[in-house]
């Protein structure tokens, strides 16, 4: 047993890496409509909010998206004992995203679309950032440092409200529940 366990470890060892391969047109259609997809929301959740305020949006989106979730897991034949095992996580996780939604909702009442799409992917950041501080041997080089600063910086710089128009604590407000997001 142990020589055929040897012998797998040293045939792997000796195949060549995976070659990557690229992304044909489908594929990066699809990436393309996604992410205007996820662009959109934004957009959408301004248009109507006049008609329906962005957090009950939001509240409809994610319960619709709840039970999308458990239809799938009864499909799959996931059972609610086996659910019960990992609620902690499952219920940080959920929280985590109540939060997120809750600060995007509240703050496309302040600010434009477009300042919240850029805000919510400001995310990299924050992992990279969490990463450094939280895993062990994740540390970022100063140089890592230097292109996240200017890489955050010239997006505070672009996003800056001008404070001659009429809004821009409102908007400057939207824009720090955006990066709170």
């Amino acid at each position: 047993m142990q020589d055929t366990k040897a012998l797998s470890n040293s045939v792997a060892s000796e195949r060549p890496a995976a070659m990557r391969c690229h992304l044909d047109l489908q594929a990066s259609m699809l990436m393309v409509l996604f992410c205007l997809a996820l662009g959109f929301q934004q957009v959408a959740i301004k248009i109507v909010a006049t008609d329906i305020s962005p957090l009950a949006q939001v509240a409809l989106r994610s319960s619709l998206a709840a039970l999308l979730v458990a239809a799938l897991a009864h499909w799959q034949g996931i059972r609610l004992a086996d659910m019960r095992a990992h609620w902690l996580p499952g219920l940080l996780v959920g929280l985590g995203f109540s939060a997120e939604f809750t600060f995007v909702a509240w703050g496309l009442n302040y600010t434009l679309a477009s300042h919240m799409s850029v805000f919510l992917y400001t995310a990299p950041v924050f992992a990279a950032l969490g990463l450094h501080w939280l895993v062990p041997g994740e540390q970022l080089t100063r140089r890592q440092w230097v292109g996240i600063g200017l890489a955050f910086g010239g997006m505070v710089f672009a996003m800056a409200p001008d404070t001659e128009i009429e809004h821009a604590t409102d908007i400057l407000r939207g824009d720090i529940l955006g990066l709170l997001a």
